[in-house]
């Protein structure tokens, strides 16, 4: 086994379980397999490097950082001219736990933007209209989402799709979450931290949960 790669491997999903690795990455567990001895493939790092959006160099060879360019490159707030052909995304004054849950409250746009090129959404087939910054909190999402992470979510995605990552309101919580569908119509809020339990939304308590938004990029 390659341990090095296994490590990172690790790190970029939480988890060391390696059957919970090859069912999110949606490939055979004899794939993974032949990673770990042999190496992982350029189209595997391409793969992984997707799925959990972090750099691919990171994935071959653990060079570089982890995550792909964060935020912190834009300007919160740029100055307009003509030659500024940036889309301007709002950033709202709204923070979803990645802890044990925020209480809801209302949230308002902070008058301040962060600005993207716009192969940013044509390359990942987002409208810029429906999509929203927002602040993390807590750390029960890393090494995805950390705490105070910057996150973009799409707000017009509130369809869940399988082991998706969304933010959600569900019992009078913010909160972000990877979506696991069950039996039954039942959805299974679960945290990349195992150290926090899932929470189950059914027919009981349908009525107190709402998806906001997919998450679609974050950056700390």
């Amino acid at each position: 086994m390659s341990d090095d790669f296994f490590q990172r491997l690790v790190k970029i999903t939480g988890t060391d379980n390696q059957a919970e690795i090859a069912r999110t990455l949606e490939i055979p567990k004899t794939t993974l397999s032949n990673w770990l001895k042999r190496g992982v493939s350029k189209s595997g790092a391409l793969l992984i490097a997707e799925k959990y959006h972090v750099g691919i160099d990171y994935v071959l060879t653990g060079k570089g950082g982890m995550m792909v360019p964060t935020l912190s490159a834009i300007p919160l707030v740029a100055d307009v001219n003509e030659k500024d052909n940036r889309i301007a995304i709002p950033f709202y004054d709204v923070k979803f736990s990645c802890g044990s849950g925020e209480n809801a409250e209302v949230e308002f746009d902070t008058g301040k933007v962060i600005k993207f090129e716009p192969s940013f959404f044509t390359n990942r087939h987002l409208n810029p209209a429906n999509c929203r910054m927002i602040r993390a909190s807590g750390n029960s999402m890393q090494y995805y989402i950390c705490d105070n992470d910057a996150v973009m979510i799409d707000t017009s995605a509130t369809q869940p799709l399988e082991n998706e990552v969304y933010a959600v309101y569900f019992e009078n919580e913010r909160m972000i979450r990877r979506i696991i569908k069950q039996t039954g119509g039942k959805l299974c809020l679960r945290a990349d931290n195992p150290a926090f339990s899932d929470k189950i939304v059914d027919i009981e308590n349908s009525e107190n949960f709402s998806i906001s938004g997919r998450v679609v990029y974050r950056s700390g």
